[in-house]
């Protein structure tokens, strides 16, 4: 054989080999597989399942029939899965799995054929109120992969609970849907240009076997509203910043709210001078104070701070060593006491550890030591003692800037 023509063979059979090398490829990862039946209450429906695998977020679907039947496979540990129906696009079931899939197994979907109109009127007029903004939180006991109660881990400890929250808008008669109520309780707050929030989030209970639920939220016109600039730390408009008076901090109080226009303006109404005021912007650190609006012409002015450069990550451990799990969390930045909604409003953070008992705050911190206290609330009166401010002396102190991994030990 010709050499160069030798050698030409040989310079594909090399093209043709795995880049990094002459050693056979690695074997891809061996998967299981995961099947079984979505239901909307006792009906099989089709559907579009999305899972959340392992720790880096890796999302995997798959897609149920007429009769409800899917099947997955996974390379992965499975921590929650998101459910779609076919005919309710944009309307998300989420359930979240205490016992985690790891290897084959049958796993059905009983989503909850439940629902709550919700009307939004006019106080004055009775009129409905379009585009307002409603939140929802649905407070409900954990169950297993068999829809059974998880029972409390020692005796006479409350039983494990979690929940899920919801938004929607109202169309133009002021009514809006919401879908998948768990059993438990629910509360509900809605908000609108032009009008006063309600002092108090709407409050009801689902009971097991109920399915249609109906509420009426009522909403007072706002007074006479003053001007309000926010600047970012460098001086440009907060374009888009969120804006909150408040009339208790804990519980929070909502009384009314704004979102800055592009040039960083905003309006309050003129008659709630004194309030708390809460600014939230993604490029600066949070500002609460008391709002003091400015004689017309004149407008006020809130020149934000500074955000701190990292996130605060915190790992939390029980007294044995164990991760804390579920547990509520109260923060102290910026010389405030931050609990609930309070520190999700400001933070952008869920006020809870995640299943490996982690929490973290990704945004909006200032710069500065933070303060965090951590309580399981598997003992309702104890949980209630924290929440009261009677632990607050044993929160650990986080002196800034923050380490990257920070551990404490919560109270169980």
């Amino acid at each position: 054989m010709n050499p160069r023509k030798r050698l030409n063979i040989l310079g594909l059979a090399l093209l043709a080999l795995p880049l990094g090398g002459l050693s056979a490829q690695e074997p891809a990862p061996e998967g299981f597989e995961v099947h079984g039946t979505v239901y909307l209450g006792e009906r099989p429906v089709a559907a579009r399942l999305e899972f959340l695998e392992g720790g880096g977020g890796v999302k995997r679907e798959a897609l149920s029939d007429r009769a409800g039947h899917y099947t997955l496979t996974a390379t992965g540990v499975l921590r929650q899965v998101k459910i779609e129906l076919a005919d309710r696009q944009g309307k998300f079931f989420y359930e979240y799995f205490p016992q985690r899939i790891e290897a084959a197994a049958e796993r059905d979907f009983r989503l909850p054929d439940t629902e709550l109109q919700v009307k939004v009127v006019d106080a004055a007029t009775g009129q409905g109120v379009p585009e307002a903004g409603l939140r929802l939180r649905n407070d409900y006991r954990l169950t297993d992969k068999d829809g059974q109660p998880i029972a409390p881990k020692t005796a006479g400890a409350a039983p494990p609970t979690s929940s899920v929250s919801q938004a929607e808008k109202t169309g133009k008669s002021g009514e809006a849907v919401f879908y998948y109520l768990r059993p438990g309780e629910v509360e509900i707050s809605a908000v609108a240009d032009g009008y006063t929030p309600a002092g108090a989030p709407l409050k009801l209970t689902v009971a097991p076997g109920s399915n249609k639920h109906q509420v009426e939220i009522r909403l007072q016109p706002e007074a006479e509203k003053a001007g309000l600039l926010i600047l970012l730390p460098d001086g440009q408009p907060a374009a888009g910043a969120n804006v909150r008076l408040l009339g208790k901090l804990e519980p929070f109080e909502l009384l009314a709210s704004a979102t800055a226009g592009k040039d960083g303006r905003a309006r309050l109404p003129e008659d709630m001078a004194g309030a708390w005021i809460a600014i939230h912007h993604p490029a600066a650190a949070f500002h609460l104070g008391h709002w003091q609006p400015a004689a017309a012409p004149r407008e006020a002015e809130v020149k934000l701070e500074k955000a701190a450069e990292q996130p605060l990550v915190v790992r939390v451990k029980r007294p044995g060593g164990e991760k804390l799990a579920y547990a509520e969390v109260v923060l102290w930045a910026g010389g405030q006491r931050l609990a609930t909604q309070l520190l999700y409003q400001l933070t952008g953070a869920k006020p809870m550890t995640d299943e490996e008992g982690i929490f973290t705050a990704a945004t909006s911190l200032p710069r500065g030591d933070v303060n965090i206290l951590v309580f399981s609330r598997q003992d309702p009166a104890r949980a209630d003692q924290a929440r009261s401010g009677q632990f607050d002396d044993r929160a650990a102190k986080i002196p800034y800037p923050w380490p990257a991994a920070v551990e404490v030990e919560g109270l169980d």
